[in-house]
């Protein structure tokens, strides 16, 4: 893949949709991790950290002396030196859901369900709730 001559053949290039509105919705925090992430991922695969493919490539994931396994651990390895506490496995796992989702599949699980208004209430005791509320509180016993 290093060669100057290397493409892909017998296929389109992956595009991805942008889910800006998506991620509009989400908490600040939130989001820019998930930007952050992507960041780190288009690093790892490409070897410069602007999503442009533009600058420098690092020796770190200079694909003339290095190999994927080797960008990846590279890149934890980073992250786990700046306070993230970061695993080769998450690397990958995280590269595998930017190739299917784009950015959006950066984001959390929890992040994406968003809220409810009841909280993490069990569904049974808000509806009781709402029952006994409706009734004028009076008890059905």
């Amino acid at each position: 893949m290093a060669d100057e001559d290397f493409a892909v053949i017998g296929g389109a290039l992956r595009q991805h949709v942008t889910v800006g509105g998506l991620l509009d919705g989400l908490e600040p925090g939130v989001r820019e991790r998930a930007l952050a992430w992507e960041r780190h991922i288009r690093e790892v695969e490409t070897g410069c950290a602007e999503l442009d493919g533009g600058g420098r490539v690092r020796a770190e994931y200079d694909p003339k002396v290095r190999s994927m396994a080797e960008w990846e651990a590279a890149k934890a390895g980073e992250l786990t030196v700046r306070g993230e506490s970061v695993s080769v496995a998450t690397v990958r796992r995280m590269r595998a859901r930017y190739r299917e989702q784009g950015v959006w599949g950066l984001v959390g699980g929890r992040a994406k369900r968003g809220r409810s208004a009841v909280g993490r209430a069990d569904e049974r005791v808000v509806a009781a709730i709402v029952r006994c509320l409706r009734s004028g509180g009076r008890s059905r016993r």
